[in-house]
């Protein structure tokens, strides 16, 4: 069953950051079952949960982002340098709630799942759709070709590299 974040934002053309955009989806559900089990769990795990999800979510972002924006710029994507700095704006409020949850309060937790819920939507509807209008298929197989087992282009977390590499398709 497709998650209900994923079935509300467009494809952007380019399968690897559909399927990217479809991996963001599932984490951010991982936050919304973070809240529900926390009826069930002590706060202390409630809040360990949210800290592994969190830090999924973040690094698999930084991955997506380097990823995108490397793209955008080999097919010469002419708002760019603003598209940068909408990924750079949002992983600064994210990191801003995210600096607000705590052991002892866990109700941001569900201000982060709805922040980046609906940022993600609205971003990948209405900026990120953007690119598939001036992509050509041979620029993706380009791409890849250049960028495949490069690992300038990604640097998360080494100790999950691997992982996501591998969520990545890289």
């Amino acid at each position: 069953m497709e998650n209900i974040l994923y079935q509300r934002v467009s494809s952007v053309a380019v399968p690897m950051f559909d399927e990217h955009h479809r991996r963001l989806a599932d984490a951010v559900l991982l936050l919304n079952r973070c809240i529900l089990m926390s009826h069930f769990k002590s706060r202390e795990e409630t809040y360990e949960e949210f800290k592994k999800n969190f830090s999924l979510i973040k690094d698999y972002l930084f991955v997506h982002f380097t990823c995108e924006e490397a793209f955008m710029g080999f097919i010469q994507f002419p708002d760019l340098e603003n598209h940068k700095k909408r990924h750079q704006n949002f992983t600064l409020e994210m990191m801003r709630i995210r600096e607000t949850v705590s052991v002892d309060d866990l109700s941001q937790i569900a201000d982060m799942a709805w922040f980046l819920f609906s940022w993600l939507i609205g971003h990948i509807n209405v900026e990120d759709i953007q690119y598939r209008k001036i992509f050509k298929v041979p620029d993706l197989i380009d791409f890849i070709d250049t960028y495949k087992g490069k690992t300038q282009l990604v640097k998360p977390d080494f100790s999950r590299t691997r992982m996501l590499l591998d969520l990545i398709g890289i």
